[in-house]
């Protein structure tokens, strides 16, 4: 009676092993891979090496011929590794910042419209990140709103009428900073209502009498001016 094998020696270490450490290999007599798997992923890695612009492609192509799968596969990876994707994402990030940067300025130019709707449910979906990204910039840099104000106030004031118009839940047209410094330069920098320099952003027909936030309802008006207007509707300038 011919004893049991539990043993293999492997071809190319020449190391007696035990079967368990041997890959399945259905071609083979005893249904095992020749090599260990230790040296089987050794081979695998000078080959891969050797072969390395190959072997992208090949994946590549698998990736373009199995959209689907590979989609609902790196999904399921993503929810079985978040805190690994998250790292991997933050690495990434920093390493290529600018290049992400431009990629998603150019993006969201050709479709700010998408961009915004994805924006609003990313937000609505995570308010507790958002508030505590909030938090920990502030405690870097207290100035840190001073700062971002002062850095592009012009800008700082849309974002804050916007704000506004949001919260009131009115008309939204679509503003860029090119429009509205070519609205503000319209009016050469100015108050609208007595020609000092301009501070705020003005809603000429007010947001509460049902007025809108876009270009044509904006003007840009002085401190004093704009408080003294406030939301009244029809308002005529005093002479």
């Amino acid at each position: 009676m011919a004893t049991q094998e539990f043993t293999k020696s492997c071809c190319t270490c020449r190391t007696e092993k035990p079967l368990e450490d041997f890959n399945k290999y259905k071609s083979s007599k005893d249904g095992l891979q020749p090599r260990c798997r230790e040296c089987q992923s050794l081979k695998r890695v000078e080959w891969y090496a050797a072969n390395r612009a190959r072997e992208i492609e090949k994946s590549k192509q698998w990736n373009r011929d199995n959209a689907e799968r590979y989609a609902a596969n790196v999904s399921r990876w993503r929810d079985d590794n978040r805190e690994r994707h998250l790292d991997n994402v933050r690495t990434r990030y920093k390493k290529n910042a600018k290049k992400i940067g431009a990629q998603r300025m150019a993006l969201r130019s050709a479709n700010p419209e998408k961009f915004r709707e994805a924006e609003k449910v990313w937000r609505a979906a995570n308010p507790d990140r958002i508030r505590a990204k909030h938090v920990r910039e502030l405690q870097d840099n207290p100035r840190l709103s001073h700062e971002r104000y002062w850095r592009n106030p012009e800008y700082a004031r849309a974002k804050s009428a916007r704000r506004k118009a949001m919260r009131r839940k009115v008309s939204i047209g679509v503003i860029t900073p090119a429009t509205l410094a070519a609205r503000i330069a319209y009016y050469g920098g100015k108050c609208w209502m007595c020609g000092a320099e301009y501070e705020h952003l003005d809603h000429v027909k007010p947001l509460s009498k049902g007025g809108a936030h876009m270009l044509a309802n904006l003007r840009p008006a002085c401190a004093p001016c704009n408080m003294l207007k406030s939301n009244h509707w029809p308002y005529n300038v005093p002479a």
